[in-house]
Protein backbone atom coordinates (compact mmCIF):
# COMPACT_ATOMS: atom_id res chain seq x y z
CA UNK A 1 0.00 0.00 0.00
CA UNK A 2 1.87 3.53 -1.18
CA UNK A 3 2.39 5.90 1.37
CA UNK A 4 0.20 8.78 1.23
CA UNK A 5 1.39 12.76 1.59
CA UNK A 6 -1.10 15.14 2.24
CA UNK A 7 -0.14 18.50 0.38
CA UNK A 8 -3.58 20.59 1.44
CA UNK A 9 -7.18 20.22 2.73
CA UNK A 10 -10.61 21.33 1.81
CA UNK A 11 -14.30 20.53 3.26
CA UNK A 12 -14.66 17.55 1.56
CA UNK A 13 -11.40 16.97 -0.45
CA UNK A 14 -7.91 16.09 0.27
CA UNK A 15 -4.77 16.92 -2.12
CA UNK A 16 -1.49 14.63 -2.08
CA UNK A 17 0.37 12.44 -3.18
CA UNK A 18 0.35 8.30 -3.62
CA UNK A 19 3.41 6.69 -4.76
CA UNK A 20 3.89 8.28 -8.74
CA UNK A 21 1.06 9.93 -8.72
CA UNK A 22 -0.64 13.07 -7.16
CA UNK A 23 -4.41 12.34 -6.62
CA UNK A 24 -7.61 14.26 -5.12
CA UNK A 25 -9.41 12.07 -3.23
CA UNK A 26 -13.06 12.63 -2.02
CA UNK A 27 -13.10 11.92 2.26
CA UNK A 28 -15.66 10.54 4.32
CA UNK A 29 -15.43 7.97 7.68
CA UNK A 30 -16.18 5.04 5.76
CA UNK A 31 -14.42 5.46 2.47
CA UNK A 32 -12.04 7.26 0.63
CA UNK A 33 -12.43 7.61 -3.11
CA UNK A 34 -10.38 8.79 -5.89
CA UNK A 35 -11.43 11.52 -8.08
CA UNK A 36 -9.13 12.79 -9.88
CA UNK A 37 -5.37 11.69 -10.61
CA UNK A 38 -1.74 13.36 -12.40
CA UNK A 39 1.34 12.27 -13.42
CA UNK A 40 4.45 13.13 -10.93
CA UNK A 41 5.84 15.97 -13.38
CA UNK A 42 5.88 19.45 -12.72
CA UNK A 43 2.54 19.75 -15.73
CA UNK A 44 0.90 17.06 -13.41
CA UNK A 45 1.25 18.87 -10.38
CA UNK A 46 0.43 22.07 -11.78
CA UNK A 47 -3.03 20.36 -12.67
CA UNK A 48 -3.56 18.95 -10.00
CA UNK A 49 -3.33 22.53 -7.79
CA UNK A 50 -5.54 24.07 -10.60
CA UNK A 51 -8.56 21.71 -9.94
CA UNK A 52 -8.30 20.89 -6.52
CA UNK A 53 -8.61 24.76 -6.38
CA UNK A 54 -11.60 24.71 -8.61
CA UNK A 55 -13.66 21.98 -6.02
CA UNK A 56 -11.96 23.88 -2.42
CA UNK A 57 -11.54 27.65 -3.16
CA UNK A 58 -10.91 27.52 0.46
CA UNK A 59 -9.23 25.05 1.15
CA UNK A 60 -5.58 25.08 3.08
CA UNK A 61 -1.98 23.71 2.78
CA UNK A 62 -0.71 21.53 5.20
CA UNK A 63 1.98 22.59 7.55
CA UNK A 64 3.88 19.46 7.50
CA UNK A 65 3.03 17.76 4.16
CA UNK A 66 5.17 15.07 4.31
CA UNK A 67 3.03 13.36 7.48
CA UNK A 68 0.50 10.70 7.04
CA UNK A 69 -2.86 11.85 7.10
CA UNK A 70 -6.02 9.98 8.36
CA UNK A 71 -8.37 10.48 5.20
CA UNK A 72 -11.56 9.69 7.04
CA UNK A 73 -14.10 12.07 8.88
CA UNK A 74 -17.07 11.82 11.22
CA UNK A 75 -19.77 13.80 9.23
CA UNK A 76 -20.99 16.98 11.29
CA UNK A 77 -17.44 17.45 12.64
CA UNK A 78 -16.82 19.47 9.90
CA UNK A 79 -12.70 17.59 10.07
CA UNK A 80 -11.62 17.98 6.38
CA UNK A 81 -8.71 15.54 7.55
CA UNK A 82 -7.60 13.98 10.61
CA UNK A 83 -3.79 13.83 11.27
CA UNK A 84 -1.70 11.29 10.92
CA UNK A 85 -1.34 10.36 15.17
CA UNK A 86 -3.60 11.84 17.73
CA UNK A 87 -2.13 11.80 20.93
CA UNK A 88 -4.31 10.31 23.81
CA UNK A 89 -3.91 12.02 26.96
CA UNK A 90 -5.33 10.08 30.01
CA UNK A 91 -6.01 11.57 32.92
CA UNK A 92 -3.98 10.73 35.65
CA UNK A 93 -6.52 8.55 37.95
CA UNK A 94 -7.00 6.78 34.40
CA UNK A 95 -3.39 6.02 34.10
CA UNK A 96 -2.70 4.21 37.37
CA UNK A 97 -6.20 2.27 36.27
CA UNK A 98 -4.78 0.95 33.37
CA UNK A 99 -1.85 0.22 34.63
CA UNK A 100 -3.40 -1.91 37.71
CA UNK A 101 -6.82 -3.47 37.93
CA UNK A 102 -8.92 -0.50 39.51
CA UNK A 103 -12.56 -2.18 38.96
CA UNK A 104 -14.28 1.23 39.29
CA UNK A 105 -12.97 2.02 35.99
CA UNK A 106 -14.00 0.29 33.49
CA UNK A 107 -10.75 0.54 31.86
CA UNK A 108 -9.13 -1.19 33.70
CA UNK A 109 -10.72 -4.41 33.55
CA UNK A 110 -8.28 -6.71 32.64
CA UNK A 111 -9.07 -9.53 29.73
CA UNK A 112 -12.63 -7.72 29.78
CA UNK A 113 -14.70 -6.50 26.61
CA UNK A 114 -14.96 -2.65 27.07
CA UNK A 115 -17.18 -0.84 25.43
CA UNK A 116 -18.06 2.81 24.65
CA UNK A 117 -21.10 4.48 22.86
CA UNK A 118 -21.69 8.23 21.66
CA UNK A 119 -23.60 10.45 18.96
CA UNK A 120 -22.52 13.48 17.95
CA UNK A 121 -24.47 15.46 15.64
CA UNK A 122 -25.13 12.57 12.83
CA UNK A 123 -22.84 10.05 13.66
CA UNK A 124 -23.33 6.91 16.50
CA UNK A 125 -20.20 5.03 17.82
CA UNK A 126 -18.78 2.42 19.62
CA UNK A 127 -15.20 1.78 20.31
CA UNK A 128 -14.33 -1.69 22.24
CA UNK A 129 -11.65 -2.96 23.60
CA UNK A 130 -9.92 -6.23 25.35
CA UNK A 131 -6.73 -4.94 27.76
CA UNK A 132 -3.63 -7.19 28.32
CA UNK A 133 -1.07 -5.58 30.79
CA UNK A 134 -0.82 -2.15 28.85
CA UNK A 135 -1.49 -3.40 25.25
CA UNK A 136 -5.68 -3.01 23.82
CA UNK A 137 -6.85 -4.85 20.97
CA UNK A 138 -10.61 -3.64 19.88
CA UNK A 139 -12.63 -2.28 17.00
CA UNK A 140 -14.02 1.03 16.20
CA UNK A 141 -18.03 0.77 14.71
CA UNK A 142 -19.93 3.39 13.46
CA UNK A 143 -22.60 4.63 11.30
CA UNK A 144 -22.73 8.21 9.56
CA UNK A 145 -25.91 9.97 7.93
CA UNK A 146 -23.30 11.47 5.98
CA UNK A 147 -25.28 14.70 6.13
CA UNK A 148 -28.23 16.18 8.03
CA UNK A 149 -30.43 15.68 5.14
CA UNK A 150 -29.56 12.43 3.74
CA UNK A 151 -31.72 9.62 3.05
CA UNK A 152 -29.10 6.81 3.86
CA UNK A 153 -26.37 5.46 6.02
CA UNK A 154 -22.58 4.53 6.33
CA UNK A 155 -21.23 2.05 8.03
CA UNK A 156 -17.39 1.29 9.05
CA UNK A 157 -15.77 -1.37 11.30
CA UNK A 158 -12.20 -0.83 11.98
CA UNK A 159 -9.94 -2.98 14.08
CA UNK A 160 -7.19 -1.28 16.01
CA UNK A 161 -4.28 -2.45 18.12
CA UNK A 162 -3.16 0.29 20.85
CA UNK A 163 -0.14 0.95 23.28
CA UNK A 164 -0.41 2.55 26.63
CA UNK A 165 3.12 4.68 26.42
CA UNK A 166 3.02 6.88 29.81
CA UNK A 167 0.56 9.41 30.01
CA UNK A 168 -0.64 8.84 26.26
CA UNK A 169 -1.90 5.35 24.57
CA UNK A 170 -2.20 5.32 20.94
CA UNK A 171 -4.57 3.43 18.86
CA UNK A 172 -3.16 2.09 15.73
CA UNK A 173 -5.51 0.94 12.98
CA UNK A 174 -3.10 -0.61 10.07
CA UNK A 175 -5.66 -0.73 7.23
CA UNK A 176 -8.05 2.91 7.61
CA UNK A 177 -8.61 2.95 4.06
CA UNK A 178 -5.26 2.25 2.59
CA UNK A 179 -3.17 4.00 5.38
CA UNK A 180 -2.28 2.71 8.91
CA UNK A 181 -4.01 5.90 11.03
CA UNK A 182 -3.39 6.50 14.77
CA UNK A 183 -6.42 7.13 16.70
CA UNK A 184 -6.87 7.92 20.75
CA UNK A 185 -8.99 9.04 23.54
CA UNK A 186 -8.77 10.72 26.71
CA UNK A 187 -10.24 8.94 29.10
CA UNK A 188 -12.42 11.08 32.18
CA UNK A 189 -13.78 8.44 34.86
CA UNK A 190 -16.38 6.30 32.76
CA UNK A 191 -16.18 8.45 29.60
CA UNK A 192 -14.03 8.59 26.63
CA UNK A 193 -13.37 11.58 25.14
CA UNK A 194 -12.17 11.75 21.20
CA UNK A 195 -9.99 14.99 19.87
CA UNK A 196 -10.42 15.50 16.08
CA UNK A 197 -8.60 18.22 14.38
CA UNK A 198 -10.43 20.83 12.27
CA UNK A 199 -9.53 22.26 8.81
CA UNK A 200 -10.04 25.10 10.63
CA UNK A 201 -7.01 24.96 13.06
CA UNK A 202 -9.30 24.16 15.99
CA UNK A 203 -10.44 20.74 17.62
CA UNK A 204 -12.98 19.53 18.09
CA UNK A 205 -14.05 16.60 21.20
CA UNK A 206 -16.30 13.43 20.73
CA UNK A 207 -17.53 12.63 24.21
CA UNK A 208 -18.13 8.35 24.65
CA UNK A 209 -19.95 6.91 27.56
CA UNK A 210 -19.61 3.73 28.60
CA UNK A 211 -22.39 1.33 27.60
CA UNK A 212 -23.31 -1.39 25.24
CA UNK A 213 -24.30 -2.85 21.90
CA UNK A 214 -28.14 -2.24 22.94
CA UNK A 215 -26.72 1.52 23.62
CA UNK A 216 -25.66 1.72 20.22
CA UNK A 217 -28.37 0.25 18.01
CA UNK A 218 -30.83 2.42 20.08
CA UNK A 219 -28.42 5.03 18.83
CA UNK A 220 -28.21 3.87 15.17
CA UNK A 221 -32.11 3.34 15.33
CA UNK A 222 -32.60 7.10 15.92
CA UNK A 223 -30.14 7.88 13.03
CA UNK A 224 -32.33 5.55 10.87
CA UNK A 225 -35.43 7.60 12.07
CA UNK A 226 -34.14 10.26 10.84
CA UNK A 227 -33.18 8.49 7.17
CA UNK A 228 -37.00 7.67 7.14
CA UNK A 229 -37.93 11.04 7.90
CA UNK A 230 -35.74 12.86 5.51
CA UNK A 231 -36.61 10.06 2.96
CA UNK A 232 -40.21 11.66 4.04
CA UNK A 233 -39.30 15.03 3.41
CA UNK A 234 -37.35 14.64 0.47
CA UNK A 235 -40.54 12.90 -1.15
CA UNK A 236 -42.56 15.39 -0.20
CA UNK A 237 -40.57 18.24 -1.57
CA UNK A 238 -40.26 16.27 -5.14
CA UNK A 239 -44.05 16.00 -4.70
CA UNK A 240 -43.71 20.00 -4.33
CA UNK A 241 -41.31 20.69 -6.77
CA UNK A 242 -43.33 18.64 -9.01
CA UNK A 243 -46.54 20.15 -8.62
CA UNK A 244 -44.77 23.73 -8.62
CA UNK A 245 -43.44 22.39 -11.68
CA UNK A 246 -46.91 21.29 -13.18
CA UNK A 247 -48.46 24.52 -12.14
CA UNK A 248 -45.75 26.33 -13.88
CA UNK A 249 -45.80 24.51 -16.94
CA UNK A 250 -49.41 24.83 -17.47
CA UNK A 251 -49.42 28.94 -16.89
CA UNK A 252 -46.89 28.39 -19.23
CA UNK A 253 -48.66 26.71 -21.70
CA UNK A 254 -52.21 28.98 -21.10
CA UNK A 255 -50.12 32.14 -21.94
CA UNK A 256 -48.74 30.74 -24.79
CA UNK A 257 -52.06 29.35 -25.55
CA UNK A 258 -53.34 32.57 -25.47
CA UNK A 259 -50.82 34.12 -27.00
CA UNK A 260 -51.95 31.97 -30.49
CA UNK A 261 -55.11 32.44 -30.17
CA UNK A 262 -54.99 36.39 -29.85
CA UNK A 263 -52.68 35.98 -33.09
CA UNK A 264 -54.87 33.34 -34.92
CA UNK A 265 -57.49 35.84 -34.15
CA UNK A 266 -55.90 38.68 -35.55
CA UNK A 267 -54.59 36.79 -38.88
CA UNK A 268 -57.96 35.64 -39.49
CA UNK A 269 -59.43 39.36 -39.46
CA UNK A 270 -56.77 40.73 -41.82
CA UNK A 271 -58.15 37.62 -44.13
CA UNK A 272 -61.66 38.49 -43.59
CA UNK A 273 -61.56 42.01 -44.42
CA UNK A 274 -59.20 41.56 -46.83
CA UNK A 275 -61.93 39.17 -49.05
CA UNK A 276 -64.80 41.10 -47.68
CA UNK A 277 -65.51 43.55 -50.94
CA UNK A 278 -67.64 41.62 -52.89
CA UNK A 279 -68.13 44.62 -55.48
CA UNK A 280 -65.83 43.78 -58.04
CA UNK A 281 -68.04 40.40 -58.85
CA UNK A 282 -70.72 42.40 -58.85
CA UNK A 283 -69.73 45.23 -61.52
CA UNK A 284 -68.19 42.24 -63.51
CA UNK A 285 -71.77 40.81 -63.22
CA UNK A 286 -73.31 43.87 -64.39
CA UNK A 287 -70.72 44.80 -67.20
CA UNK A 288 -71.94 41.20 -68.85
CA UNK A 289 -75.39 42.24 -68.62
CA UNK A 290 -74.24 45.33 -70.39
CA UNK A 291 -72.57 43.29 -73.43
CA UNK A 292 -75.54 41.44 -73.69
CA UNK A 293 -78.00 44.62 -73.81
CA UNK A 294 -75.38 45.33 -76.78
CA UNK A 295 -75.80 42.06 -78.24
CA UNK A 296 -79.84 42.18 -78.62
CA UNK A 297 -80.04 45.62 -79.65
CA UNK A 298 -77.80 44.26 -82.41
CA UNK A 299 -79.82 41.29 -82.80
CA UNK A 300 -82.79 43.82 -83.29
CA UNK A 301 -81.03 45.96 -85.95
CA UNK A 302 -79.98 43.02 -87.75
CA UNK A 303 -83.51 41.77 -87.93
CA UNK A 304 -84.74 44.74 -88.92
CA UNK A 305 -83.85 44.01 -92.88
CA UNK A 306 -86.43 41.18 -92.66
CA UNK A 307 -85.56 37.46 -93.31
CA UNK A 308 -83.13 38.72 -96.63
CA UNK A 309 -82.79 36.90 -99.54
CA UNK A 310 -82.98 33.18 -99.32
CA UNK A 311 -84.10 33.82 -96.02
CA UNK A 312 -80.47 34.14 -95.18
CA UNK A 313 -80.95 36.89 -92.73
CA UNK A 314 -83.43 35.18 -90.49
CA UNK A 315 -81.53 31.60 -91.46
CA UNK A 316 -78.06 32.98 -90.41
CA UNK A 317 -77.38 36.46 -89.35
CA UNK A 318 -80.50 36.94 -86.63
CA UNK A 319 -80.45 33.46 -85.86
CA UNK A 320 -76.80 33.42 -84.87
CA UNK A 321 -77.21 37.21 -83.33
CA UNK A 322 -79.81 35.25 -80.64
CA UNK A 323 -78.77 31.58 -80.22
CA UNK A 324 -74.94 32.04 -80.39
CA UNK A 325 -73.97 35.45 -79.16
CA UNK A 326 -76.70 36.54 -77.18
CA UNK A 327 -76.80 33.18 -75.57
CA UNK A 328 -73.26 32.78 -75.12
CA UNK A 329 -73.29 36.24 -72.91
CA UNK A 330 -75.99 34.43 -70.51
CA UNK A 331 -74.71 30.36 -70.70
CA UNK A 332 -70.88 31.47 -70.58
CA UNK A 333 -69.77 34.47 -69.90
CA UNK A 334 -72.33 35.57 -66.89
CA UNK A 335 -72.85 31.87 -65.81
CA UNK A 336 -68.91 31.48 -65.39
CA UNK A 337 -68.99 34.76 -63.19
CA UNK A 338 -71.52 33.74 -61.38
CA UNK A 339 -69.56 30.96 -60.27
CA UNK A 340 -66.72 33.14 -59.28
CA UNK A 341 -69.03 35.37 -57.31
CA UNK A 342 -70.06 32.26 -55.45
CA UNK A 343 -66.51 30.93 -54.94
CA UNK A 344 -65.99 34.22 -53.24
CA UNK A 345 -68.84 34.18 -51.37
CA UNK A 346 -68.16 30.57 -49.86
CA UNK A 347 -64.68 32.03 -49.39
CA UNK A 348 -65.68 35.05 -47.45
CA UNK A 349 -68.06 32.84 -44.83
CA UNK A 350 -65.07 30.15 -44.08
CA UNK A 351 -63.25 33.38 -43.22
CA UNK A 352 -65.85 34.54 -41.11
CA UNK A 353 -67.16 31.21 -39.46
CA UNK A 354 -63.01 31.13 -38.43
CA UNK A 355 -63.10 35.07 -37.37
CA UNK A 356 -65.65 33.27 -34.98
CA UNK A 357 -64.12 30.32 -33.82
CA UNK A 358 -60.92 32.60 -32.90
CA UNK A 359 -63.21 34.98 -31.06
CA UNK A 360 -64.73 32.26 -29.49
CA UNK A 361 -61.66 30.57 -28.02
CA UNK A 362 -60.13 33.69 -27.16
CA UNK A 363 -63.23 33.90 -25.00
CA UNK A 364 -62.58 30.29 -23.56
CA UNK A 365 -58.95 31.46 -22.85
CA UNK A 366 -60.13 34.34 -20.61
CA UNK A 367 -59.58 36.85 -23.21
CA UNK A 368 -62.32 39.54 -24.64
CA UNK A 369 -61.93 39.26 -28.35
CA UNK A 370 -61.17 42.95 -29.97
CA UNK A 371 -64.61 44.56 -30.60
CA UNK A 372 -63.25 44.77 -34.72
CA UNK A 373 -64.10 41.18 -35.10
CA UNK A 374 -67.91 41.90 -34.33
CA UNK A 375 -68.03 44.59 -37.14
CA UNK A 376 -65.73 43.07 -40.03
CA UNK A 377 -68.28 40.12 -39.61
CA UNK A 378 -71.17 42.02 -40.21
CA UNK A 379 -69.46 43.93 -42.73
CA UNK A 380 -68.65 40.70 -44.57
CA UNK A 381 -72.28 39.54 -44.58
CA UNK A 382 -74.10 42.56 -45.14
CA UNK A 383 -71.63 42.36 -48.51
CA UNK A 384 -72.52 38.89 -49.04
CA UNK A 385 -76.02 39.97 -48.89
CA UNK A 386 -75.90 43.01 -51.44
CA UNK A 387 -73.40 40.61 -54.01
CA UNK A 388 -76.04 38.26 -53.72
CA UNK A 389 -79.26 40.79 -54.26
CA UNK A 390 -77.31 42.52 -57.49
CA UNK A 391 -76.44 39.20 -58.81
CA UNK A 392 -79.81 37.68 -59.33
CA UNK A 393 -81.02 40.85 -60.33
CA UNK A 394 -78.76 41.20 -63.52
CA UNK A 395 -79.86 37.36 -63.94
CA UNK A 396 -83.29 38.35 -63.87
CA UNK A 397 -81.86 40.76 -66.41
CA UNK A 398 -79.79 38.33 -68.95
CA UNK A 399 -82.55 35.63 -68.71
CA UNK A 400 -84.86 38.76 -70.82
CA UNK A 401 -82.01 39.69 -72.81
CA UNK A 402 -82.00 35.92 -73.90
CA UNK A 403 -85.93 35.56 -74.34
CA UNK A 404 -86.21 39.19 -75.95
CA UNK A 405 -83.14 37.97 -78.65
CA UNK A 406 -85.11 34.36 -79.43
CA UNK A 407 -88.21 36.26 -79.68
CA UNK A 408 -86.60 38.80 -82.23
CA UNK A 409 -84.59 36.37 -84.49
CA UNK A 410 -88.27 34.14 -84.24
CA UNK A 411 -90.68 36.86 -85.32
CA UNK A 412 -88.53 37.19 -88.93
CA UNK A 413 -89.30 33.37 -89.65
CA UNK A 414 -92.54 33.50 -91.14
CA UNK A 415 -93.65 33.12 -94.57
CA UNK A 416 -90.63 31.60 -96.99
CA UNK A 417 -88.91 31.64 -93.56
CA UNK A 418 -90.92 30.04 -91.33
CA UNK A 419 -89.14 27.21 -89.22
CA UNK A 420 -85.85 29.16 -89.75
CA UNK A 421 -85.71 30.76 -86.24
CA UNK A 422 -83.85 29.47 -82.97
CA UNK A 423 -87.03 27.92 -81.46
CA UNK A 424 -87.88 28.63 -77.54
CA UNK A 425 -85.07 29.96 -75.54
CA UNK A 426 -83.24 27.63 -73.24
CA UNK A 427 -83.98 27.30 -70.04
CA UNK A 428 -83.34 30.70 -67.48
CA UNK A 429 -80.41 31.06 -65.50
CA UNK A 430 -81.16 30.14 -61.35
CA UNK A 431 -80.46 32.39 -58.49
CA UNK A 432 -78.23 31.82 -56.61
CA UNK A 433 -78.43 31.91 -52.53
Amino acid sequence: MPRITVIRTGRRHLLGKAGRQYQIWRTGLFKRRVQASFDDTESGYADAQTRFSEIEPNAVSEPHPGTVSNLGRFTGLTTASVVAAVVIVLGTAGIFAIAGTDSSNPASAEHSLINWVGTDSNVAVMLQWTRNGNTVTGSLIASDLVSGGSTSLQSVDQAFTGVINGEGATLTFPGWFGATMNLAAQLHGSNLTLSFPESTGGVHEMVLASGNVTDYNNDVAELQRKVRANTQASAAASAVAATQAAAAQQSADAEKRRLQDTQSFQDNLANLSQDTNLSNDSTTLTNDVKQADADLGMTRQDASSGGGDNCVNASSTVYNDAASTVYNDAVSSFANDVNSLTQDIATVKSEIAALQSAATQMTSDGLMPPASGNDAVRTAQNGISQALTAANADTDKINTDVANAYAVANSIATGPCAGMGPGNPPTPLAHIG
